[in-house]
């Protein structure tokens, strides 16, 4: 961020995206980058010009939406697998499939299927931590078998796949008008996998929105150390509950409990998201939203119930004292068909699961109605400098010039 002029740059590796608010800021960028670095030009989006982002679509609609997508990688993860003719499906995981694997043949998968399964699912991680979110909880169930892949695992894979040939034109939808701000939904699923995993611990849920914009969203099971100890590489981390000793792992005592236990982790990573926000000087404000559809859990936040069969808990606790810091947390009852978490606790049916994707995809390829989202916007200057060959880091930025001229001699 540069502090006068308001310039904002993110970096992958080699690959700038920057976004401007004035022709002059955009003109003083150029100059300042051509100065030091070497670039393959850029590209400016626009209505005819879309970016091209670590693999993302970046494009524009009506100089007011801005649409992000993953069709590209996911058109390519088909071809590799021979799939690009296959029927897609609508359910991205279904309870059949858990269970068949779960009752099926415990067969571990030899060394390069086992390689090749790992493969599709961390792929699929990163699809569900940029564009497709829908995918959280597909991601959660097949991290489960990481460690040891076993037969049923494939069969996982390629459903994943056909659903992944369904949605592959959807992505994210923006519109600079709506400032809703940062908005949690947190939720629980108590025991309910045990009957098809015969895993009696339930599972969290966990929805994260910026402007109606989905920003990060977590399916998993519950553990100690998630909420009683937990950080944040532990609350990203998908594949947790593999890395878990058994005597860390916890079993919630009620379903109230499983949803205090959910709303913890929804509180401490809203507030690592609300600041880092705020150092992006992104319009935020306390308390954070945090919608809940457990009366009891809320009862707890607000330390005005009693605590029942959670009286174990240590109210000492550092998230206990998180929890119930008003300055920072304000819970909001919601109903529990109309908390979007619940779609990250468990598999729902087929109706609830098409509603919730309906919400956190949209597909622009036919009308805008369909995003259900109207207005218009100004124009947002987003630049991309394509492929930076000498960038450096920021304590090397003084020797980005040199080190090219160094780079040609070699070569």
């Amino acid at each position: 961020i540069h502090e006068q002029k308001d310039i904002r740059m993110c970096v992958w590796v080699d690959d700038p995206l920057t976004l401007c608010h004035t022709e002059d800021e955009l003109t003083w960028y150029d100059e300042q980058v051509q100065k030091h670095f070497e670039t393959q030009g850029r590209n400016r989006l626009g209505k005819q010009v879309d970016l091209d982002f670590l693999g993302m679509r970046i494009s524009t609609l009506d100089d007011c939406l801005i649409y992000i997508d993953n069709e590209s990688k996911i058109d390519e993860m088909l071809l590799r697998e021979g799939m690009q003719d296959c029927n897609p499906v609508q359910m991205p995981i279904t309870k059949e499939i858990m269970q068949r694997i779960c009752e099926g043949d415990k067969l571990p998968l030899n060394d390069k299927d086992a390689t090749h399964y790992r493969q599709i699912a961390g792929e699929i991680g990163w699809l569900e931590q940029t564009t497709h979110m829908p995918a959280t909880v597909l991601r959660s169930f097949m991290g489960t078998f990481n460690a040891n892949p076993i037969t049923g695992c494939m069969e996982l894979a390629k459903h994943a796949m056909r659903w992944l040939k369904g949605v592959k034109a959807k992505g994210i939808l923006i519109n600079p008008e709506i400032d809703s701000g940062l908005e949690v939904s947190t939720d629980s699923d108590w025991g309910g996998m045990y009957s098809i995993m015969g895993d009696p611990r339930s599972r969290s849920g966990i929805l994260i929105t910026y402007n109606n914009v989905p920003v990060i969203s977590k399916s998993s099971w519950q553990n100690c150390k998630n909420t009683q100890c937990g950080n944040l590489s532990t609350l990203l981390n998908h594949d947790e509950d593999d890395q878990v000793p058994p005597e860390e792992k916890l079993i919630a005592q009620s379903s109230t409990e499983a949803e205090v236990y959910a709303l913890a982790e929804g509180a401490k990573l809203g507030l690592h998201i609300y600041h880092l926000a705020e150092e992006l000087r992104m319009c935020t404000s306390l308390p954070i939203r945090i919608n809940v559809d457990s009366t009891g859990a809320i009862g707890f936040a607000r330390n005005n119930a009693g605590v029942g069969k959670m009286k174990h808990i240590d109210l000492r606790s550092a998230w206990v004292e998180q929890l119930r810091d008003t300055k920072k947390i304000g819970t909001v009852q919601t109903p529990g068909t109309s908390n979007p978490a619940d779609y990250f606790t468990k598999i729902l049916p087929r109706a609830a699961t098409m509603e919730h994707i309906d919400t956190l995809l949209h597909d622009v390829t036919g009308t805008l109605e369909d995003a259900t989202m109207k207005g218009s916007a100004k124009t947002l200057a987003a630049t991309v400098q394509g492929s930076v060959e000498n960038l450096v880091s920021s304590s090397n930025k003084k020797r980005g010039r040199a080190a090219g001229k160094r780079k040609k001699k070699r070569n």
